[in-house]
């Protein structure tokens, strides 16, 4: 049985007795009553019976062992991101839940924090990126402009592109989930992979006020405060968040004399919670959050070819590498309790975000190419819901709205490849023999190698989502559940865009190659008519918006078996998408449109709750088929000939394992194992007319193993060690057909923090990667950058709460 979906104090009483180790049982006997439980039993046996083999005996043996003189058990996780709250146990979807206490005692201060706790979850660009089950949040093809997994702040989705200098640090968070595997029907949009669910502390009615200072050896501090309490007893509230944070990073310029990663983030947010007396069962909460970012580029690359790059991180870049943010986000949720059964529902969410940029394209102390960007998200969204609860169902059916903006400028001093495969063919293509035509090419290549270009673009990218969703559990009998759901998406998708692109450089001298009118004066001559026609093909713009529409019906239906009170076998089937589009051809100038891609998950899942609930061992396998993927194609013109198609296919499959036990009062335990695979079923690119097959190939930032273990004691006086480890296996950087060159090796993270709770103050020692492994997170090959992971960070943090 799942937890009731309405806002009654009620409520979380009911969810304490269903979700504890003693309690499920006997609720779900007072809910129905039938006679029939092992005729079903052995009906569904067959079904499952290898899945729950293993976990039936392993918890005799545990519950034969368990202590008499004592019972204790695990705090009770109630999930929220699938819109109706029940416990961690009920939920058949694989989630990952980490509290707020669980992020004050392991002193995790970001979102990358939190996924490395997480089996089958990483961070890949560090800030602005992260994978789930192999799959970038950004892409996995480099095709499509929607993203596949959302991170959602306070019911507001963040864009697809960044987090970087968004507030999702986690000071004052209550919790956070992380989704894995297709959220679509519930979630919708860009949720492919996945969702992670961010929820910031509410105001209550008492005062509360805490703080916390924190500093490192690398010349980093945060400084943070939170606090609220009522303006009307019992019926309105408010709570205020402010954090300010400096970083100087860890790489040098010494082309600038700067430190090129520095950051400095403020944050605030309010909360407010109406729930009027005399309005009995309505509830209000009302969340706006802003920030403000300024630091290096996303990306801070270094540079891998200097001497011992970890002890010597550098960047030459002659162009300073920018990046600022200014974040705006609010939601409104509203609820009302109808009745005991029915809760009507109203989520409104809307974020504006302005970002702006410079660059070094090039990386070097010459000034060689550079550019600079400004974008502009606005978001808008509107779900309305209806939720019910009863004795045999619980579901929800809803409506959802949204509308999302992205313009965008980008100006760049670009530096193409000369396409010399290209010009050999076109003076192919005028009568003149193959070997001819190969030397001049190479001959115009050697004196210039690469075409400047001076690149101007500015565009919009809009999106109109309409959706109705439905979502349910009907309960059979008091063992088996049918789960159910689907969502019907219809999308309205529109791009303009207006580009310029000219010649910077100087073209080679067609008199140093022979008299005037020659051959070979005509043949330079000629080319450098070809080079102009490439460069001005970028030139152009669209008549006004090409709106492009898509539809998409996304079923979900699975079964649940209760073995026990304390053991749930489930099994699932849902259908995911990404949405189609369009992208410009910015050699050509053009844009093109791409239609929708899908997945078909079937996942089972294990939950299991032993030694009187003083241990968890949840379980999820999965497999994915994943189709009509958007993949990028380049067509030869130039390194810039390329844009969007539908024209590949993968295979996903894997599992998660999660494990909590509380040995005693003082000793905790925390485990989780994740294996990922990803692999290109189809997959063929083609590149100045070279075409490379890369089926059977791995997908970007895909390790196949994480783990993280760790171990917590605290003694009755408030001393407390807390200590975990965090394994990534070896991953690839890029899907290419020389994909090895730019393999990274594994690494293993150990992070240590000791102190002392006296309840209202407490202070932390930490050690960030305490053995100081070096590792690289991502390896540009061709232009051999790289991005280092953190070294070894120590640091204490002092925090108080009344």
């Amino acid at each position: 049985m799942v937890g009731k979906s309405v806002f009654s104090p009620k409520r979380c009483e009911r969810l304490t007795l269903l979700n504890s180790a003693w309690g499920r049982h006997e609720a779900r006997l007072r809910m129905q009553r039938t006679g029939w439980r092992m005729g079903m039993k052995q009906t569904v046996a067959g079904l499952l019976i290898g899945a729950s083999t293993l976990a039936l005996t392993g918890a005799a043996f545990a519950q034969d062992e368990a202590p008499d003189d004592e019972v204790r058990s695990l705090a009770t996780v109630v999930v929220q991101g699938e819109k109706v709250e029940r416990s961690l146990q009920d939920t058949v979807s694989s989630v990952a839940v980490v509290s707020s206490e669980t992020i004050e005692d392991r002193n995790l201060i970001s979102l990358d924090d939190i996924f490395g706790q997480i089996a089958n979850v990483t961070e890949t660009y560090p800030g602005s990126g992260y994978t789930i089950r192999g799959i970038s949040n950004r892409n996995v093809t480099a095709g499509g402009a929607a993203g596949l997994s959302t991170v959602f702040l306070d019911g507001s989705a963040l864009p697809d592109a960044y987090t970087t200098g968004t507030p999702t640090d986690m000071w004052d968070v209550a919790q956070v989930e992380v989704l894995r595997g297709p959220q679509s029907t519930l979630q919708g949009r860009n949720t492919l992979a996945g969702a992670v669910i961010i929820n910031t502390m509410d105001p209550t009615y008492e005062w509360d006020l805490r703080g916390r200072v924190t500093m490192d050896d690398h010349a980093s501090s945060s400084y943070a405060l939170a606090g609220g309490g009522p303006i009307i007893e019992d019926e309105l509230a408010f709570r205020l968040v402010a954090e300010m944070k400096d970083n100087d990073g860890y790489i040098n310029n010494p082309t600038l004399g700067i430190d090129e990663d520095a950051s400095e983030l403020t944050s605030g947010r309010l909360r407010l919670l109406w729930e009027p007396a005399a309005f009995e069962g309505f509830r209000a909460e009302f969340s706006y959050s802003k920030s403000s970012y300024e630091g290096g580029w996303i990306q801070s690359y270094a540079n891998g070819g200097v001497d011992d790059y970890f002890e010597n991180r550098v960047d030459f870049s002659d162009e300073q590498n920018t990046f600022n943010r200014d974040s705006d986000f609010a939601s409104l949720n509203l609820s009302y309790e109808l009745n005991d059964a029915f809760t009507l529902s109203a989520v409104t969410g809307w974020s504006s975000e302005d970002v702006d940029g410079t660059y070094d394209a090039d990386y070097t102390a010459d000034s060689i190419a550079y550019g600079a960007l400004v974008e502009t998200y606005d978001t808008f969204s509107q779900e309305l819901r209806l939720n019910y609860s009863g004795e045999s169902f619980e579901g929800l059916v809803g409506l959802y709205y949204s509308d999302r903006e992205r313009d965008f400028l980008d100006t760049s001093i670009t530096n193409v490849e000369t396409p010399t495969s290209t010009i050999s063919y076109l003076i192919q293509a005028n009568g003149v023999d193959a070997a001819t035509a190969d030397y001049v090419a190479a001959l115009y290549t050697s004196m210039l190698p690469v075409i400047p270009v001076d690149y101007y673009g500015d565009g919009l990218y809009g999106t109109e989502n309409y959706a109705i969703f439905a979502d349910g559990v009907y309960s059979i009998t008091p063992q088996l559940d049918i789960l159910a759901g689907f969502r019907y998406d219809y999308e309205e998708f529109t791009q303009s865009a207006d580009t310029s692109a000219t010649f910077a450089g100087t073209y080679p001298d067609p008199n140093l190659f022979g008299a005037p009118y020659s051959d070979m004066w005509l043949l330079i001559y000629g080319i450098n008519l070809g080079v102009a026609d490439l460069v001005g093909a970028a030139s152009g713009s669209t008549n006004g918006p090409v709106p492009e529409e898509f539809e998409a019906f996304l079923p979900k239906l699975g079964v649940s078996y209760h073995w026990t009170d304390d053991l749930t076998t489930s099994f699932t089937v849902q259908k995911g998408y990404r949405s189609g589009g369009s992208t410009i051809n910015i050699a050509r100038a053009t844009i093109v449109p791409y239609d929708q891609e899908f997945t078909w998950n079937y996942e089972a899942s294990l939950r299991s709750v032993w030694l009187d609930g003083a241990l968890t061992v949840n379980a999820n396998a999965y497999y994915t088929d994943w189709t009509d993927q958007q993949v990028s194609v380049n067509f030869g013109q130039s390194e810039y000939d390329y844009h969007t198609v539908n024209a590949g296919s993968s295979s996903l499959y894997g599992f998660e394992i999660d494990a909590n036990y509380l040995f005693s009062d003082e000793w905790s335990f925390y485990g989780a194992l994740g294996h990922a695979v990803t692999e290109f079923d189809e997959f063929d690119v083609t590149v100045g007319g070279t075409s490379s097959d890369l089926s059977g190939r791995s997908f970007a930032f895909a390790p196949e193993w994480t783990s993280s273990v760790g171990l917590r004691y605290e003694a009755p006086s408030g001393f407390f060690v807390d200590g975990g480890i965090d394994y990534r296996s070896s991953q690839y950087s890029a899907v290419t057909s020389t994909q090895e060159d730019g393999e990274v090796d594994s690494r293993t993270l150990v992070n240590l923090n000791v102190g002392y709770d006296a309840d209202t103050w407490r202070l932390t020692v930490f050690a960030n990667n305490l053995l100081d492994e070096k590792y690289v997170q991502y390896n540009q090959v061709d232009t051999n950058r790289l991005l280092l992971g953190a070294p070894r960070v120590v640091g204490a943090s002092l925090s108080f709460d009344f």
